[in-house]
């Protein structure tokens, strides 16, 4: 049942191509319009080159 309400969504979000998206490469920093949501208060993202997962 749950999950028909979740297929819904996803038919939409198939069928719609919002011109818009702020789409990003896979293992970039993200789209740069997380960069100015973030830099019009003053904030930054920090930067992360490498982690070490067996550390975490």
């Amino acid at each position: 049942m749950s999950w028909s309400f979740v297929d819904n969504i996803s038919a939409v979000w198939e069928n719609t191509k919002e011109p818009n998206f702020p789409n990003y490469t896979s293992g970039s920093m993200g789209p740069d319009a997380a960069d100015k949501l973030l830099e019009k208060d003053g904030f930054f993202w920090w930067p992360i080159t490498e982690i070490d997962v067996e550390k975490c």
